[in-house]
């Protein structure tokens, strides 16, 4: 199971870059699993996201959204949704898990009130998820993403993930004192997220 989905979107050099240094960044620190479907054939784990969307969004609990100024330029062809548009597949699978907490990273040449396609960035996600899935997403706190500081932003990100995490554990030892003072009979998998 994943812990950590990091998405961005193809073709952009920006985008593909940090979620190539975020992946490296997390995968030696304890935050769990975090997928990443890299674009470049060379590297090692390369997944295809489309295989089993709900696998791997199922039950995640962060996603990492490289906000770059061409996230949504394909989620529009002629003015009419793309429903082949990876990026926003990825969304709409972990808009259905309730549970996920959406970390947006806003790069500089990125804004919500900016347009892509003619409409509004924020609108975009209200246009195809409704304004509850807009309040979710756009009313999470950003985390800007600035080159000279990329360090520290990583850190912010990695932050953030931990944050999920301590509270995990934090719940698995009140469960198991509850479970040796014969509160409770078993610990089912659906404490955690995991079932």
């Amino acid at each position: 199971m994943y812990r950590n989905f990091i998405c961005y979107r193809g073709g952009s050099s920006a985008g593909i870059l940090v979620a190539n240094e975020i992946y490296a960044y997390n995968t030696c620190r304890d935050v769990g699993q975090t997928y990443y479907s890299p674009e470049k054939e060379n590297i090692r784990e390369i997944r295809n996201f489309l295989l089993d969307p709900a696998k791997v969004l199922g039950h995640a609990e962060n996603f990492i959204m490289l906000l770059t100024k061409d996230f949504f330029a394909d989620f529009y062809i002629d003015k009419e949704i793309n429903e082949n548009s990876v990026t926003m597949i990825e969304i709409s699978e972990a808009l259905k898990n309730p549970a996920i907490k959406f970390i947006p990273v806003i790069f500089s040449d990125f804004a919500w009130e900016s347009k892509t396609a003619g409409k509004i960035n924020k609108n975009i996600i209200a246009d195809i998820w409704g304004y509850d899935a807009m309040n979710r997403i756009v009313g999470s706190p950003p985390i800007p993403y600035i080159f000279q500081y990329k360090n520290q932003v990583y850190n912010l990100i990695f932050d953030e993930l931990k944050t999920l995490t301590r509270q995990k554990k934090l719940l698995f030892l009140i469960l198991m004192e509850r479970l040796q003072n014969h509160e409770l009979t078993t610990i089912h998998g659906s404490y955690f997220g995991i079932i």
